[in-house]
């Protein structure tokens, strides 16, 4: 029974360990340099954070442009005296530098949990047997299965988030240039 039982410990630690040893990073932020007039298809529908030329930054969800001003849903800023929550209209002129945030998924983080579940299911199904044929299922056993099941849905978690972050869109720096450049 013992050893079964280690060997279970062992099975779960080795799979789990080579499922946290993936190492995915982050993207990092792309470099861009646009004109003003082709910032509207870019920014269409996107959070962004807008460094200005007193130093604060504004977060929120952009809303339109127009000759002169951005205009955007600021959720965050770093100034709220200067600049505060709400609708905000940015003068052109003001604006240093815009970073489109990266676009998190959630599906990756859906199927890790399915996955995690599926797998919950099999060690249980295993343990189970296990126990019946030792006799009945005892304290051990349930304490195995339910470390095990915890393990394996947070696991299948972990592993569909780090995939969410690794196929998310990375954060986009634009800087803007004067409409006559590149010309």
């Amino acid at each position: 029974m013992k050893v079964q039982l280690r060997l279970c410990y062992i099975a779960a630690t080795v799979f789990l360990y080579s499922l946290t040893t993936m190492a995915v990073f982050a993207a990092p932020a792309g470099q861009s340099a646009v004109r003003w007039s082709e910032l509207a298809p870019l920014l269409k529908g996107r959070q962004i954070s807008v460094t200005l030329s007193d130093g604060a930054i504004v977060g929120g969800k952009y809303s339109g442009i127009q000759a002169n001003t951005l205009t955007m849903q600021a959720t965050r800023t770093s100034e709220p005296s200067k600049h505060p929550k709400g609708v905000t209209q940015l003068t052109r002129s003001d604006i240093q530098q815009i970073t489109i945030q990266r676009h998190a998924g959630w599906k990756g983080r859906a199927i890790g949990l399915i996955a995690g579940g599926a797998i919950t299911a099999v060690v249980v199904g295993v343990i189970s047997t296990i126990a019946k044929n030792e006799g009945g299922w005892g304290s051990g056993y349930a304490g195995v299965a339910g470390g095990v099941s915890a393990a394996a849905i947070g696991g299948g978690y972990l592993i569909g988030w780090l995939a969410d972050r690794e196929g998310a869109r990375p954060e986009q720096v634009v800087q803007i240039l004067p409409e006559g450049a590149g010309q």
